[in-house]
């Protein structure tokens, strides 16, 4: 019974394959699709990427509570600059700041000592 039923479908699926009758497909594009390329790819050649991203840590620690309230402490003190908290497997590690230029880390460095003693310059990491 089964086999029969696989069959029958096969075939009812095998022939509406067949239904275009070799019929050309037209798509129309919407031509604000290709007017929203060209900006994109404009202002996509006036950026440059910066080769390399430095960052600031924090801490290292082993225990994760330290490592939150340290990043909760630097979210409060720093609200728009971005935090990190990775794990590597050993430690926890909270990294502060995405800068392009290594003096922008280190003015933000000098500031970060006040309120965490302990931070350092990471060595820069290259964007992909």
């Amino acid at each position: 019974m089964k086999t029969i039923f696989l069959s029958v479908f096969m075939l009812v699926a095998s022939l509406s394959t067949f239904a275009q009758n070799g019929e050309s497909i037209k798509v129309q594009e919407d031509p604000r699709i290709a007017h929203y390329l060209n900006e994109f790819n404009r202002i996509a050649a006036t950026q440059t990427m910066p080769e390399f991203i430095y960052r600031v840590q924090l801490i290292s620690t082993y225990e994760r509570g330290e490592a939150n309230g340290t990043r909760a402490k630097f979210r409060n003190l720093y609200p728009n600059e971005p935090s990190f908290l990775r794990h590597d497997g050993i430690k926890f590690l909270v990294e502060a700041g995405e800068f392009t230029t290594r003096a922008d880390a280190e003015v933000m460095l000098r500031d970060l000592r006040r309120n965490f003693p302990s931070a350092f310059l990471l060595p820069p990491k290259r964007v992909q």
